[in-house]
């Protein structure tokens, strides 16, 4: 029997929220990378790379904890 249309629209919400959560997380470790990678770069002070890392781990935390 082929479902009426309301039915079916909570699981193609729920595979777009998927999605957007998997591009979501790749996107919080791609800045988190980065931010490393810029700190080792420019050869920054202790301090710059230490607020670098923090910058980091921010960015990794938002990427589990969110989703």
């Amino acid at each position: 029997m082929i479902q009426p249309f309301y039915k079916q629209r909570p699981k193609l919400v729920y595979e777009a929220k998927d999605e957007y959560a998997n591009f979501f997380q790749k996107l919080c470790e791609i800045l988190a990378t980065m931010s490393l990678i810029n700190s080792i770069a420019h050869r920054k002070p202790f301090i710059h790379e230490k607020a670098a890392k923090r910058e980091a781990f921010a960015w990794q935390l938002i990427a589990s904890e969110c989703f």
